[in-house]
């Protein structure tokens, strides 16, 4: 019994013995196992924070550079494209009670979005300061050290605090659009569980170390709330992110539903591909996938494309742009991609991405409607413009220029069908000895032809002078049920980019002579002088070109009814070497013979547009029948009117619209410009070819009546009928109508008396290089 009780005491005195070995030791050791769990806490903490923090940066990323690719095929503007993305980032929240924000800054510094200071937005991060004196502009690029992202460390002020602590930040450059975002988190709250906990844990060391349950109680208790707020922070994060991976899913879902997908490595070796890339090529994914990607290769693009291509997208930028590819039945189709390249964290390219749409229907419908403006409707031989482009990319060049005599009288004697069949018939002839020597032919205008020889020696030029002449003179036309010879005057020149030139040159002179042929001689002085001073007036033109000499001049319209200017014309001029002002009339219809005209045309479109960019008036280009049949003229305007947002207040005024024959090309032209919202407006209406039924055909927006028929309006009865009988026509057809050349209150009164809508002229302005 004794034992048993001394054992039982000894066992307690043991237990007491152990407990307060235990309790020494704790009190010994607890103060340092307090700061390595503060560590361990702080560590855990950061290290998640961090992680929650990028992941969901770099999701952010992905919206982003996904929106603005679905904008951009939407054909929204990149500075559209990028307003759209600020705004949604400004609103977006993430984390518990949508604590987390997110701001940005672009390539240069420059702050463009920050929802909880927005007195920043504007400043570049070189000029602005931590409360701890830090540069930001210096801490986030040497954060960055030129790599895609990093994690950078500074001091600010939380929102809703007035004292400084210590933020941890993540920065992540974008390439489209050319933007840093960034996010972060305080370590406020962590420092205040973390001090809490100190405080605690002191307070019961000092008051009593023997109280180690409590303590430990106390720390098991601190820990499970500071594990309990973690875990629901984790999982609001979880949550979070698995709503982004929702959106990116739906995101996905639209891209394969919308375009041609596939991925390949950094080999170009092909890792995906989606329905629509199979569906369109042919290739089946087991065809696909694991092949290289130039199974897609067709053999017509050029290895140089391909260069640029991988150049593009290995230096990890975007590459967009039209390819012809081919399907795995070896027929081709065209396809609009956009090809990017995705980056590792380390900011070295992974993969790439490409997604893109068959464009095959749109490209060859632009090509038919090319093919149709550079050739002739009447003759199907190429045209006017087309022989200039030709000549471009001839080497040694040598054109025949081939006018039927007393053409215009037989017209008007036999009347148009019976001409018409003459020119078709004088098609065939000139087709037929082009072809013989290996040449093409076109109908340059009217009964004018021209033949187009390459890599000709002078020997060439003589033998085809020869084998023309006879040519013509042995042909037979039928006019009329009877063969008939006819008489054709044919000038022929052999000098370079400026041959077409040359050969009308040398027409006028076997017309002027009366003679068959004349073969352009550039050692007769005559012939010479002449071809000089055309030349001399032509590098004019060129050195105007290139030296920004060539500038619109403008000149007001106003409202007959208030006289308030309305809107402007747009007229070239240019200045030589010497600063005198060379007018259009003076160089127009020797440029016509060369490409210069075209390129005069593009500059007054960039100039004349540009100059009304930025303000609220409407205004006119002039715009010959060469410019409107001219399709790269036309997609220059369209495209420079489009980027620039101007297409609502732009009018094409057509001038020398007795040379518009090809109605229905004409007709197809002003359809586009018109789902443009370009306006139309006819010149010079009441002269030459001009009638009721041509406007009707047109159907512009404007009408301008011929200078001949507004000078006559005070002392012409027979001006006064045609004004009223354009000005009553226009009204019924929804058309206005403009009176130029007005210079006196005489005629202002005239004219707003028959009912004119607008008026130009030196009474209210002359054409001046800046606007009023």
């Amino acid at each position: 019994m004794k034992a048993s009780r001394l054992n039982n005491i000894k066992d307690i005195a043991a237990l007491l013995i152990l407990v307060g070995f235990v309790a020494l030791v704790a009190g010994a050791v607890m103060p340092r196992l307090q700061a390595d769990q503060l560590r361990f806490l702080e560590e855990r903490y950061i290290s998640e924070q961090r992680r929650v923090v990028s992941q969901t940066v770099e999701n952010a990323g992905l919206r982003i550079a996904s929106l603005n690719a679905s904008l951009a095929r939407d054909g929204v503007s990149p500075e559209r494209a990028e307003r759209a993305a600020l705004e949604l980032l400004g609103l977006e929240r993430y984390g518990i009670n949508g604590y987390g924000y997110f701001y940005a800054y672009d390539y240069s510094g420059a702050v463009l979005l920050h929802p909880v200071l927005p007195e920043l937005v504007g400043r570049r991060l070189d000029d602005i300061r931590s409360p701890a004196g830090e540069n930001m502009g210096e801490l986030f690029r040497d954060a960055l050290g030129g790599g895609r992202s990093a994690f950078v460390e500074y001091s600010w002020t939380a929102p809703g605090r007035t004292e400084p602590e210590r933020k941890t930040a993540f920065i992540l450059r974008l390439d489209r659009p050319a933007w840093y975002i960034v996010s972060g988190f305080y370590h406020s709250d962590l420092e205040e569980s973390l001090d809490g906990y100190a405080r605690l844990t002191s307070e019961s060391l000092r008051r009593n170390r023997t109280v180690l349950g409590s303590v430990m109680l106390a720390a098991f208790a601190s820990l499970a709330a500071l594990a309990f707020a973690l875990r629901s922070s984790i999982l609001a994060t979880e949550k979070e992110s698995a709503r982004q991976l929702l959106s990116l899913e739906r995101y996905k879902l639209i891209l394969d539903e919308s375009s041609m997908v596939s991925r390949t490595d950094t080999r170009g070796v092909i890792t995906y591909v989606n329905d629509a890339f199979c569906e369109t090529t042919g290739f089946s994914r087991a065809e696909a996938i694991g092949k290289n990607q130039s199974i897609e290769r067709h053999p017509d693009t050029p290895l140089e494309a391909f260069k640029e291509l991988w150049t593009t997208i290995e230096a990890g930028n975007v590459w967009r742009g039209v390819i012809k590819n081919r399907k795995a039945d070896g027929s081709s189709y065209y396809k609009r991609a956009t090809i990017v390249p995705m980056l590792d964290e380390s900011g070295a390219v992974a993969e790439y991405i490409s997604s893109g749409q068959d464009v095959t229907e749109i490209v060859e419908k632009n090509r038919d409607i090319e093919d149709a403006f550079l050739t002739d409707p009447l003759t199907g031989l190429g045209n006017r413009i087309h022989l200039l482009r030709d000549i471009e990319r001839t080497a040694d060049p040598c054109v025949s220029l081939i006018d039927i005599d007393g053409f215009s009288s037989l017209n008007r004697a036999l009347g148009t069908q019976a001409g018409d069949a003459v020119l078709r018939q004088m098609a065939e002839v000139v087709l037929d000895l082009a072809m013989e020597r290996g040449a093409t032919a076109y109908r340059v205008q009217a009964d004018e032809f021209a033949v187009l020889m390459a890599r000709s020696g002078d020997r060439d030029v003589a033998e085809c002078a020869e084998a023309i002449s006879r040519r013509v003179k042995d042909a037979r036309i039928d006019i009329g049920g009877s063969p008939t010879a006819i008489i054709a005057r044919i000038g022929i020149a052999k000098g370079g980019k400026d041959s077409f030139l040359l050969a009308d040159d040398a027409l006028k002179r076997a017309k002027a002579a009366r003679k068959m042929v004349h073969v352009y001689d550039p050692s007769d002085a005559d012939a010479s002088g002449a071809a000089l001073g055309n030349l001399e007036t032509l590098r004019i033109v060129v050195e105007a070109l290139e030296r920004d000499r060539v500038y619109v001049a403008f000149q007001p319209i106003v409202d007959v009814s208030t006289r308030e200017i309305v809107k402007y014309e747009c007229l070239m001029r240019m200045e030589d070497g010497k600063g005198n002002v060379v007018m259009p009339d003076a160089v127009l219809d020797l440029c016509k013979k060369t490409d210069r005209y075209h390129r005069l045309t593009m500059r007054v479109i960039e100039l004349s547009i540009e100059a009304f960019r930025h303000n609220g008036f409407q205004f006119s280009i002039n715009f010959s029948v060469d410019d409107l049949m001219n399709p790269e003229t036309v997609s220059f305007l369209v495209s420079e009117a489009r980027e620039k947002g101007v297409s609502g207040r732009l009018v094409v005024e057509i001038v020398e619209t007795e040379e518009l024959r090809d109605f229905e090309g004409a007709s197809e032209v002003i359809e586009r410009l018109r789902d443009q919202g370009i306006l139309i407006s006819v010149d010079d209406f009441g002269s030459g070819y001009s009638n009721f039924e041509y406007l009707l055909k047109l159907d512009p927006d404007f009408v301008k009546l011929d200078r001949s028929i507004v000078q006559g309006l005070v002392a012409d009865e027979r001006a006064r009928e045609m004004t009223k009988s354009v000005v009553r026509f226009a009204k019924a057809s929804g058309m206005r109508t403009v009176a130029e050349f007005i210079d006196s209150e005489e005629l202002l009164s005239e004219i707003r008396e028959l009912g004119v809508d607008y008026a130009q002229g030196w009474l209210f302005g002359k054409a001046e290089r800046t606007l009023a």
